[in-house]
């Protein structure tokens, strides 16, 4: 699995405009990219958003990235954010389960 953080924060006055258009994001991974584990968060309290995201593999990525409602999400954020969203590449560390080592 290749696995991904994406980090971003967005100028006052668009909450309800990056809600929604991660709601609609969310439904486009569901309804086209099943293979793929995607969570979308917000930090409580302030305009920054994480996202954690795993590909099965690298046609999996590739594919989500040209997918139409990830370019119409990162069109429509993109312009509000502070700054370039930043992706993270981040390594599982095995032998956790359930907050337990096994």
């Amino acid at each position: 699995m290749i696995f991904k953080i994406k980090r971003y924060t967005i100028v006052d006055g668009n909450i309800d405009t990056v809600l929604s258009a991660i709601t609609e994001f969310l439904d486009g991974i569901r309804r086209y990219e099943s293979e793929i584990q995607y969570d979308a968060y917000r930090i409580r309290g302030t305009n920054s958003f994480i996202h954690f995201v795993g590909f099965p593999n690298e046609t999996a990525e590739q594919t989500h990235n040209n997918a139409t409602h990830t370019r119409r999400f990162y069109g429509i954020i993109s312009p509000l954010c502070t700054e370039p969203p930043e992706v993270i590449p981040v390594e599982k560390i095995e032998g956790m389960f359930g907050g337990e080592y096994e």
